[in-house]
């Protein structure tokens, strides 16, 4: 079966070689031969051999550059250039798979301002569908997967670990904003979120690796932008069961948390804007939690001005810190800017650059050594010396604690054994017990060990 691949951009270029292949805002220049050159050196660096075709552009590259020094006004070598472009970015071998999956649509479906939400996007009234691309290199087939009803707007798609369903952004069954998905075969259409209060927002998700639950954009809070007087509607993120359409509330902010995306260590990346200070537009960090919750820290941004905004961040695949995603502006031209890869493990971010299950193993400072006595880690500062007699103490971050278990200090039933104490971003481990009737996890019991 072959894969199919969202798309993130619009892919311009697939439809007509005399198409522009980006979009020039009047201050970088774009689509010259510097930066043709500089995409084909990197493709041979990344892939080699199977970059098909690699040496052969870079020589018609360096004709067609000769062409245009001689004669900057030459359009038929400027048109031999935007060819090129063409097929050397198209032999990517990650279009190897040959289809991707996109929202068509005949104009922009943006919210208001890069500090509003969706709610300020109509829901009705749209012409476009998820189609599939096929025959990339060549003469693009379009396939039409999903049109949904009443002309409701489709944003937000994602496509599900297996392939085989499409999650996006549209109108539901009460005619508010709704998580639906769809089959890629464009059958078994869902409703994900709840539809019993009319005047409740839900967009922007993303499935979780734990089937049948989801993180998504909610306007629930009942919360308004303060700069506005209240009068846009804010979104926090939660936690949803889609087939009980229980919800859990996983962040409190005053302002707006988007863009929820699963890490590869099994974390929640989400965009936080938090409204505080005098440069309140520039507050808005790349944050990141576990899929409960707990563990919300920095990810990337709280020692920088720029970028103002950062949305659709997503990690890169086959790359274990390395996040891509699009930078804009506060008052700008909303969800619209800049392609910018971002790699936080270069500045020496916390236990980014590792994946990690979720959620983690005992810290290592709590194991035992390998010579199997009764030694504590050598990464703890107590250490017990060699040849002693009897162990040293363990360390406090070590100790075991009731107190520190989130399922106790929720309430929730509690199997008697206790939790490593919580420290840096290591956190107790809460697993979900299940009940005689369901093999389903059941999420008023859990058991913490």
């Amino acid at each position: 079966m072959i894969k199919l691949r969202i798309g993130l951009a619009l892919a311009v270029a697939l439809f007509s070689a005399a198409s522009a292949v980006a979009v020039n805002n009047g201050d970088v220049p774009i689509n010259t031969p510097a930066s043709a050159r500089r995409m084909i050196e990197d493709l041979n660096r990344t892939y080699g051999e199977a970059y098909k075709g690699g040496k052969t552009f870079l020589a018609k590259l360096a004709v067609i550059e000769g062409k245009l020094k001689a004669n900057k006004n030459d359009s038929a070598a400027a048109e031999a250039l935007t060819r090129l472009i063409r097929e050397a970015s198209l032999a990517n071998p990650l279009l190897d798979g040959d289809k991707i999956l996109v929202i068509r649509r005949t104009r922009e479906a943006n919210r208001s301002l890069n500090s509003h939400t969706s709610a300020t996007i109509k829901r009705t009234g749209w012409d476009n569908e998820i189609s599939e691309l096929s025959n990339l290199r060549g003469e693009v087939k379009v396939r039409t997967v999903y049109r949904h009803t009443n002309k409701s707007v489709m944003k937000h798609m994602m496509l599900h670990f297996d392939g085989k369903r499409i999650m996006f952004s549209g109108a539901g069954a009460n005619g508010s904003w709704a998580v639906l998905d769809v089959g890629t075969d464009g059958e078994g259409l869902r409703e994900l979120t709840p539809d019993d209060q009319k005047d409740v927002q839900w967009f922007d998700a993303c499935y979780l690796p734990e089937e049948g639950y989801i993180v998504a954009c909610s306007t629930a809070g009942m919360q308004g932008l303060p700069c506005e007087n209240g009068g846009k509607p804010m979104v926090n993120l939660y936690r949803v069961d889609t087939r009980t359409k229980q919800v859990r509330q996983l962040t409190f902010e005053q302002d707006s948390d988007w863009h929820p995306r699963v890490h590869h260590n099994g974390r929640v990346l989400y965009l936080r804007w938090e409204y505080t200070d005098t440069p309140h537009y520039y507050s808005r960090y790349l944050f990141q939690m576990y899929p409960d919750g707990t563990g919300q820290i920095e990810h990337w941004g709280s020692g920088s001005y720029f970028p103002t905004a950062y949305v659709w961040a997503r990690p890169i695949p086959g790359d274990p810190s390395k996040i891509i995603g699009i930078v804009s502006g506060h008052h700008a031209k909303s969800e619209t800017g800049r392609l910018l890869i971002l790699d936080p493990a270069l500045n020496g971010a916390r236990s980014i650059s590792t994946p990690t299950p979720f959620p983690p193993s005992r810290p290592a400072a709590c194991r035992r050594s390998p010579a199997g006595d009764a030694t504590w880690s050598a990464t703890s500062t107590t250490a017990r010396a060699a040849g002693r007699s009897t162990p040293s103490a363990r360390p406090s971050r070590c100790r075991r604690s009731i107190s520190s278990c989130p399922c106790a200090a929720s309430g929730r039933a509690v199997s008697g054994r206790s939790a490593w104490s919580t420290f840096s971003t290591t956190w107790p481990r809460c697993t979900p017990t299940r009940s005689t009737a369901s093999s389903s996890p059941v999420y008023g019991r859990r058991s913490c060990r």
